[in-house]
């Protein structure tokens, strides 16, 4: 009924100011500590404007302001104490963030839509040691960590009355734990092999309104990880140099985004299997230039990489709702060259 349903405009800015410092102390000339601290300020403002209809229909302000305003402390505190010249320890203390920001409200709105969302914040605990052999044939890094992750970023829907909208909003917090160990070996002159496993076990904290619930694995985030790589080049002339390596790499279980329409139909949370992959490549490189193969995904495995679930009717099958999942898939096996220079 109206020739002009609905015109919106969403503007906004961004500005922020930030001041930073760091210091290294040599204790001894083995020892040192280095520290540093950063102050960020920022100032958000959005505009929204709606005409039309629509706009007198819902009875909705036409013109909206939204704006935010926040500052944050970060730092980091990082020891490192030298054994010899091939072995250190270290340790790492850190704390950072990511900005918050206004949200746009729609019309229709209800009372607990979040006009704005606050900046989460991550204290990073890491120690470590690093260490080769003197002549260098056999290197190992290893590290432990903890991540205490505050006022989750999310994104979350709410019912409005022009239906469900996504808008940003923070959840309790996160956290999460594991450690990495990376060898390298260098049998002979151009052989190098480096193989790493990781483990990270991640925990919400707290229920989130898209269906997480407290203790949840964070959504994307194995628990194991490893890769196995293999190099080896020589050479074929006075300014090349031939090279083939290939790696294996292989990821765990691991959960899936939350979806309180899964859970609520399963009773469980949504996971995609483990995989492996593995990639071959060859090639020559020259003085100025390089020229390369490769292949990856050689077995051309099949897995998925993101998964999401809904409740959708794109045909009544049965005259009820068929759940549908909308999932992205890794890369085929893919054949390809590549071409460098250098300048």
């Amino acid at each position: 009924p109206f020739a002009h349903f609905l015109t919106a405009e969403l503007d906004s800015t961004y500005k922020e100011y930030a001041g930073f410092g760091s210091v290294t102390w040599h204790i001894t000339p083995a020892f040192d500590i280095t520290g540093g601290v950063r102050y960020s300020h920022n100032e958000q403002r959005t505009t929204q404007s709606l005409q039309g209809g629509f706009v007198t229909v819902q009875g909705a302000e036409g013109t909206l302001l939204g704006k935010s305003s926040e500052g944050v402390w970060t730092w980091s505190v990082s020891p490192r104490y030298e054994i010899n010249k091939r072995v250190a320890i270290y340790a790492r203390v850190a704390k950072g963030y990511r900005p918050g920001g206004p949200n746009v409200v729609p019309p229709g709105a209800p009372a607990d839509y979040p006009a704005q969302f606050r900046a989460d914040t991550l204290i990073s605990y890491e120690a470590g040691v690093r260490a080769e052999t003197p002549d260098r044939t056999f290197g190992i890094d290893a590290s432990i960590y903890y991540l205490d992750w505050k006022n989750t970023q999310i994104t979350t829907t709410f019912d409005t009355s022009i239906g469900p909208v996504t808008a940003d909003g923070n959840g309790e917090g996160a956290k999460s734990y594991g450690g990495e160990v990376t060898a390298t070996l260098r049998p002979t002159r151009g052989f190098i092999v480096v193989g790493s496993v990781a483990y990270n076990d991640t925990a919400l904290k707290g229920n989130i309104l898209v269906g997480g619930s407290d203790g949840d694995q964070l959504p994307y985030a194995p628990r194991w990880t490893a890769n196995l790589s293999a190099d080896y080049d020589w050479a074929v002339g006075p300014d090349a140099r031939a090279y083939i390596g290939g790696n294996i790499h292989l990821t765990a279980d691991q959960a899936a985004g939350f979806s309180t329409a899964y859970r609520a139909a399963f009773a469980r949370r949504l996971t995609i299997d483990g995989y492996q992959t593995i990639d071959l490549r060859a090639g020559v490189k020259f003085d100025r230039f390089s020229l390369g193969v490769y292949v990856k995904n050689l077995t051309n495995e099949y897995a998925l990489s993101n998964v999401s679930y809904a409740f959708t009717v794109p045909v009544a099958i049965g005259g009820t709702n068929t759940p549908m999942a909308r999932a992205t898939s890794i890369r085929p096996r893919t054949f390809g060259a590549t071409l460098g220079f250098n300048f």
